[in-house]
């Protein structure tokens, strides 16, 4: 049963319950439809995922869905069958921004570390003096930036493996073995001793490699 053609029909229906089942209907169909265009306009770029207001946004839709239907019946059904649904769908979006929010901090303060790697490299700071000053930043992120210990962790090991891609041996083994003022080395969290040990043997196969193209231009 069509939306358009259940309005047509609930005016001849032979008594207020019948009516009523038909408005009913009629309010259902406008919700699934209302649903369905929500999802559309939420996927294809009507409402801004990074910055928009869900709550407001959608109101606005669904108000103007309602004003279609002229029964109260109708309207009944038709919030009956999206309050539920949407409510889902909001907590849906603000979960969303929270972890694009959360990828976006990270990913700043992983480019935050690279800045200290390579400040403090053209300051002549050694390895472990530049593991340092990442530990006591990525300190501060947890004062200033909300960053738990696992956040502070993930970033940390996000810039050991960049380091051991760019076949950083020394800066890796700064980075996992610094006490950090008293909480322990971070090779030896748990869940990251294996993959520490595997980091550094990936920076010093890549030093490696490096060192033997380089004796192979040298030759050539």
């Amino acid at each position: 049963l069509g939306l358009e053609e259940a309005m047509k029909r609930y005016p001849d229906a032979k008594n207020r319950i019948q009516k009523d089942s038909v408005l009913s209907l009629v309010g259902s169909k406008a919700a699934y439809e209302f649903r369905q265009h929500v999802t559309d306009a939420y996927n294809n770029g009507e409402f801004d995922q990074s910055q928009g207001d869900f709550n407001s946004w959608v109101d606005a839709q669904r108000n103007e869905f309602a004003e279609g239907l002229p029964e109260q019946s109708m309207k009944a059904a038709f919030f009956r069958g999206t309050d539920q649904w949407l409510q889902k769908f909001g907590e849906a979006d603000l979960q969303r921004k929270i972890e694009t929010a959360t990828v976006e901090r990270d990913t700043a303060v992983v480019d935050e570390f690279r800045l200290i790697v390579e400040d403090g490299t053209q300051a002549g700071w050694t390895p472990e003096e530049i593991a340092t000053a990442i530990i006591q930043q990525s300190g501060e992120n947890r004062k200033f930036r909300s960053m738990d210990g696992r956040a502070q962790n993930a970033t940390l090991m996000s810039l050991v493996e960049e380091y051991a891609q760019k076949g950083r041996p020394d800066m890796v083994k700064a980075i996992l073995n610094d006490k950090r003022g008293g909480v322990g080395p971070l090779i030896e969290v748990s869940g990251f001793t294996d993959k520490g040990i595997a980091l550094i043997a990936r920076a010093e196969d890549q030093q490696q490699q490096a060192e033997n193209a380089q004796s192979f231009e040298t030759r050539s």
